[in-house]
């Protein structure tokens, strides 16, 4: 049928499709993304906008919740989302987070027709709702009230924190924010927090400003340097701009209500230790800290991952993986090797990988032991 022939369909990774006609596709203009594995609920919300005048259409033939490739909705001005029967509002979310720009407006179209499960979704997403049975035709209209599926919402704060002077903080912040700037399109800021050794500059080999402003890194990716007089700010407006941010701190000398603060503020804290004794007893306090936290039950337990970074070549008094486990009852979840290359992070490192578990794509990996755990948790405050 010729009204559904005028939209662009975007590739699947492994196929080669014959190129439909792209007449009212036009790549300079903003579009609107539908993502489904569903031919026929594709072609129907085609339909529906085609009618309307909605014309610049990418058509995405695949699942939301497994979606790998992002191609194709880099640039949307509204993504529509079908998620068929999925139940998991907090997957749902967390896929939103990770895989849309904040820019784009996102609809949420699937075949649950209950009122609870809807409420429930709109409430956590901040995204409308759409039973794909009997609501398709309000799709238009919604989207053409330009407001309706936009939401101001926080970015995920992603909290490097040194155990230890020298440990290598900045450097792993650097290198998982490079590693998921070529695995993801979406916004990401890279802070390197005044407690820190503000060494940024020399890793990227670029000057940085002083004054706490950012700097464009690429196309959706920025970095500022905290100043003294804002450190510790995780209510920064600019967050806001970012999908994903990361900060990166020393934490063995902050006091206890600023542990307190960096608890409470990030979605998911990243300890990085040495095989160095004094390092792993600032992890330990930390991991105590949010323990106590937790039984106290002002606040849910935040979500900590440990990385050992081999910072220097391994001798022969240094703690083993299992001391280190054993002390601080809890898993490591990556150990970065010591590299006298300063390779990077590159495709195929234990960082790189440890980046593509973070974003929730598929890796041959084994992930952390607390994989249960959703991709991040939310803040209690």
């Amino acid at each position: 049928m010729k009204l559904f022939s005028e939209t662009k369909s975007a590739p699947t990774d492994g196929e080669n499709k014959p190129a439909p006609r792209q007449r009212k596709y036009d790549a300079t203009q903003p579009s609107v993304a539908i993502i489904s594995p569903r031919s026929e609920l594709r072609a129907e919300i085609a339909s529906h906008l085609l009618m309307h005048n909605i014309e610049n259409l990418i058509e995405v033939d695949d699942d939301f919740l497994t979606l790998q490739n992002d191609d194709g909705i880099q640039n949307a001005a509204v993504v529509i989302i079908d998620i068929a029967s999925a139940w998991d509002i907090e997957q749902i979310n967390d896929k939103v987070i990770m895989l849309i720009p904040t820019q784009a407006r996102v609809f949420i179209v699937g075949d649950s027709d209950s009122i609870a499960f809807a409420e429930s979704l709109i409430s956590a997403t901040r995204r409308p709702y759409l039973h794909a049975g009997s609501q398709l035709a309000q799709l238009a209209q919604a989207i053409q009230s330009k407001e309706t599926g936009r939401v101001s919402r926080s970015a995920i704060v992603m909290s490097i924190l040194g155990c230890k002077g020298g440990v290598g903080t900045s450097t792993i912040a650097w290198q998982l924010f490079q590693a998921m700037g070529k695995q993801a399109t979406i916004p990401m800021l890279l802070v390197q927090g005044a407690s820190g050794s503000r060494d940024l500059d020399l890793l990227m080999e670029q000057a940085l400003p002083t004054d706490g402003s950012s700097l464009p890194v690429g196309t959706r990716q920025a970095v500022y340097m905290e100043t003294i007089d804002g450190m510790l700010n995780y209510r920064d407006t600019r967050f806001n701009q970012f999908n994903l941010v990361f900060i990166d701190h020393a934490i063995h000398n902050l006091s206890h209500e600023q542990l307190e603060q960096v608890i409470a503020h990030s979605h998911t804290q990243i300890l990085v230790v040495t095989r160095e004794l004094s390092s792993v007893r600032v992890a330990k306090r930390m991991l105590d800290e949010n323990r106590r936290r937790s039984r106290g039950g002002s606040a849910p337990e935040a979500r900590i991952l440990i990385c050992l970074n081999e910072s220097h070549p391994a001798s022969g008094h240094a703690l083993k993986n299992s001391d280190i486990e054993e002390y601080l009852e809890c898993d490591i979840a990556v150990v970065n090797p010591w590299d006298g290359k300063h390779s990077g992070a590159t495709p195929g490192s234990a960082l790189y990988h440890f980046a593509t578990w973070l974003l929730g794509k598929s890796t041959t990996q084994q992930a952390p032991q607390n994989k249960l755990l959703s991709l991040f948790r939310r803040r209690a405050s």
